[in-house]
Order: C-alpha cells, then sequence, then structure tokens
C-alpha cells in the first residue's frame, strides 16, 4: 500500500488505522451535536461528538493525497466493483480526505516503502468475512513484506481478535512474546452464524467478551 497517491488513483478503501469505533460512528451518522442533560451553563449547553473528526484526523492523515473531491463519484464505482456492497460506502467514508478538502497533512505521514525487511516479524491478520477490511488485502499485504506471516481466521464481523482464543492467544503471543503462529495456521471463530444451538453462541460471546476486557500481563519486548 502506497500512502502517497497520484490525482487519477483511488484512494484505499480502507485506512489500516482506523478504529472500529470511529468506523461504526461514522458509518451511522454520530457525527452530530447531542444534548448534555438536565444540567447546563450559558453557551455552554450542548456536548459535541467528535467522533467524525476523530476518524477524519486518523484517516486522513495517514496519506499525503493529491486527489480531487470531483474525481470520488468515479472512485466509488471502481470501489464497488472491488468489493461488493461495502466498497462505495466505504470510499465516500474518505471522501473529506481528497487533496484540495483536507488541509491537515501530516509531514510524519509513512509513505512506504512497504516491501522491506524489518528487524522483527511482522503479523498480518485476515479475517474471512470481514467486510471492512478483507482477507484478500491482508494475504497480498503479506505475501509483498518479507519476514512476515499470516494468520487466518474463520470468523465473521470487523478484525478477528477475541472471535476465538485460538486468534486471541495467537495475537498476544506474538505482541508480548514475538512468536509467531505457524504457516498456514487458520483459527476458527467461536461463534458462527446461522448455528441452531444459541446456548453454545452465548456462551462463545461470553467468553469473547471476557477475552476483550481481560488485562494481559508481561512486559512487551524492548528490542522491537
Amino acid at each position: 500500500m502506497d500512502n502517497k497517491r497520484r490525482g487519477d488513483e483511488p484512494p484505499s478503501i480502507l485506512s489500516p488505522l482506523s478504529s472500529l469505533k470511529a468506523a461504526q460512528s461514522f458509518a451511522t451518522g454520530l457525527g452530530h451535536f447531542r444534548m448534555a442533560g438536565s444540567k447546563s451553563r450559558p453557551g455552554h449547553d450542548l456536548s459535541y461528538d467528535n467522533s467524525l473528526d476523530a476518524f477524519a484526523s486518523v484517516t486522513c492523515t495517514d496519506s499525503i493525497e493529491a486527489t480531487k473531491s470531483s474525481q470520488y463519484p468515479a472512485f466509488a464505482v471502481q470501489a464497488d466493483k472491488r468489493a461488493p456492497y461495502f466498497g462505495r460506502a466505504w470510499l465516500w467514508g474518505s471522501s473529506m480526505c481528497a487533496g484540495d478538502a483536507f488541509t491537515g497533512q501530516d509531514e510524519d505521514a509513512y509513505t512506504g516503502p512497504f516491501d522491506t525487511k524489518t528487524k522483527a516479524p511482522v503479523l498480518y491478520v485476515g479475517d474471512y468475512y470481514d467486510p471492512a477490511t478483507s482477507n484478500d488485502a491482508a494475504v497480498s499485504a503479506s505475501k509483498r513484506m518479507p519476514n512476515s506471516r499470516l494468520l487466518t481466521s474463520d470468523s465473521f464481523g470487523h478484525t478477528a481478535y477475541g472471535t476465538s482464543s485460538c486468534t486471541t492467544k495467537a495475537v498476544d503471543n506474538y505482541l508480548l512474546k514475538v512468536t509467531l503462529p505457524k504457516k498456514g495456521k487458520v483459527c476458527v471463530g467461536d461463534v458462527q452464524p446461522f448455528t441452531s444451538n444459541d446456548n453454545d453462541d452465548l456462551e462463545a460471546s461470553n467468553r469473547r467478551q471476557k477475552a476483550f476486557r481481560s488485562h494481559l500481563d508481561g512486559r512487551f519486548p524492548t528490542h522491537r
């Protein structure tokens, strides 16, 4: 992924730094004013939900743009061809980053290269059924990056961490111990759609939420 794009290149459908919370807030249109409550002060009776601002700040400073706002309708058509049903929505989600619209360019934005061998190994995690960050992209990126490993998750929804003890443990081991999973490793999500046993789904969901809330022990390696 080259983050320094020419004016004739469609922007990436997704930003790798986009947070799930920000994306959800944008998708549901929560970038608006909300009533703060019964207690108010003159001039301060409204609170501002800055989710949309945060989403734009992270997404737009992740690249140096040369695109123009007028190009986005054509980009949206291309995005839908690459990612049916989701491409257009994500493309328009980054339209505020057009070079003639967003002026907060980050001089520290990393524009590549993305195929350099790093000192520490890189772990990519691809989720088969992620509507935002596709598994195909993870496969492609891992092939370009030397000294990397791909972990595949047979799970649904955005991001794979926490969808199964297998994926969660593999990611934890990488972050805490710089230990990579075996080549070709595929984890299966605890919760699968259209299953008949609701109790099993509920228990699996509870395990996933517990994994998210749990505190990781140990120190991060200092040599990375």
